[in-house]
């Protein structure tokens, strides 16, 4: 790589963790997740490096099928489960002006279960 150039982002593409997810993948777009019912996404992703995620209109194209797109890069550590409620709490209202949820998110249900069944645990 050039000193003064970044590197450009591409879908998740970790086997492990594709693997992992089962069919809680999107069949729409490589490396993407489903969005559960209740608005709550769910994802296994590598350790030890940069993600960001936007979230897409598979009824677009070009640059108009990214709804939301995230701007900050972060990374996970080993075994480390991070969760989003209500547009990055401690908002007491998410962005409809509706009260904070007190369900557990849905997709992550659902991504463990897929994971118990994939693993064979």
């Amino acid at each position: 790589m050039q000193a003064g150039r970044r590197i450009l982002a591409r879908p998740l593409h970790d086997a492990k963790a594709l693997a992992a997810m089962g069919n809680q993948l999107s069949s729409n777009f490589p490396g993407a997740v489903r969005i559960a019912p209740d608005g709550s996404v769910a994802a296994i992703v590598p350790a030890g490096r940069a993600l960001s995620w936007q979230l897409s209109n598979i009824e677009a194209s070009g640059w108009r099928q990214a709804v939301v797109r995230e701007r900050n890069w972060v990374s996970m550590a080993p075994g480390e489960i991070r969760v989003c409620a209500s547009c990055h709490l401690p908002n007491t209202s998410d962005q409809a002006g509706q009260p904070a949820p007190q369900n557990t998110p849905q997709a992550l249900t659902d991504l463990l279960l897929e994971w118990k069944n994939v693993s064979g645990q």
